[in-house]
């Protein structure tokens, strides 16, 4: 199946065959396509500065959400979509079979990016400005946790047993300060760890298939693999420059990155734990692999 990444400078969707790593398609979508998911019946992407969620299928649809939509986590079943909401500071619930607003749910400050339970039964998201992270309900659409998380927490992904959420925090966006991720224990909702990184941490993603989380590291342009079952750092896979968000392959055997200013997308063999190709992508910012 395809991987999305969306590039907000070109106002573009490209599509990328995970077989011959190269760009087999181009939508072009308008505004500020930063955020990217998919179901096997369309994909959709949030439009940063037009303040809507797109719609990608027969034709495109804009769906008006808050303001500046930065994240997009879509339920296992491919029945709603949750997008957070950067200046508008909340998450909007959207039914993805209607295509209509079902709620909007105040979060924290600076809402960033969202990540969903495996079970669907929680969802997460990194409120960027008040430093901590909302814990949703979502059966009853009502945050039930607010949790401390470090410094400007940015990027959160739940390991594959749904017993632990990891965030990085970002810090004061300035080189050597603040690398640290937080974790985070999902039956308590208490901090439980603080793992010290590399320089810049941003995005974080989960293997579906093992004990690991992959983070990106915008100044040292690195990829950090850790073991959740040991907490430790077992690659460094050095990659393009500032790298932000990441991708993992339904297998577990791939790992995309963007890089924002060299303009690419490094593919990582997981197996290897190194880079094997680089797809040229103008500013590419949100990815997706569709399962």
């Amino acid at each position: 199946m395809p991987v999305y990444a969306a590039s907000p400078e070109t106002g573009t969707v490209a599509v990328i065959d995970p077989i011959t790593h190269t760009v087999s398609a181009t939508v072009k979508v308008g505004g500020s396509p930063f955020a990217v998911a998919a179901t096997t019946s369309g994909v959709y992407v949030t439009d940063f500065t037009g303040h809507a969620l797109i719609a990608l299928g027969e034709g495109i649809r804009r769906i008006p959400v808050g303001t500046s939509p930065g994240g997009i986590v879509i339920s296992a079943r491919g029945e709603r979509a949750y997008v957070t909401n950067y200046q508008s500071h909340n998450v909007t619930v959207i039914d993805l079979r209607e295509h209509v607003v079902i709620t909007t749910i105040p979060v924290g400050r600076n809402a960033a990016c969202p990540a969903l339970s495996p079970c669907g039964a929680r969802l997460y998201v990194t409120n960027f400005e008040s430093h901590d992270l909302s814990v949703i309900d979502t059966t009853t659409n009502q945050v039930i946790a607010t949790i401390p998380s470090g410094r400007h927490p940015n990027g959160v992904a739940v390991t594959r047993d749904g017993a632990h959420v990891y965030v990085t925090s970002t810090g004061t966006n300035t080189p050597g300060t603040n690398n640290e991720i937080a974790v985070i224990d999902a039956a308590t909702l208490t901090p439980q760890a603080t793992l010290p990184v590399e320089s810049g941490p941003f995005g974080i993603a989960a293997s579906p298939t093992a004990d690991r989380v992959y983070i990106s590291h915008y100044y040292s342009h690195r990829i950090l693999a850790i073991d959740t079952s040991t907490r430790s750092t077992v690659a460094r896979i050095p990659v393009g420059t500032a790298p932000e968000s990441l991708a993992v392959s339904p297998t577990g055997t791939l790992v995309y990155v963007a890089n924002r200013l060299s303009n690419d997308i490094s593919v990582i063999d997981t197996r290897a734990d190194r880079v094997i190709t680089t797809v040229p992508l103008h500013s590419p910012a949100g990815l997706y692999a569709l399962p």
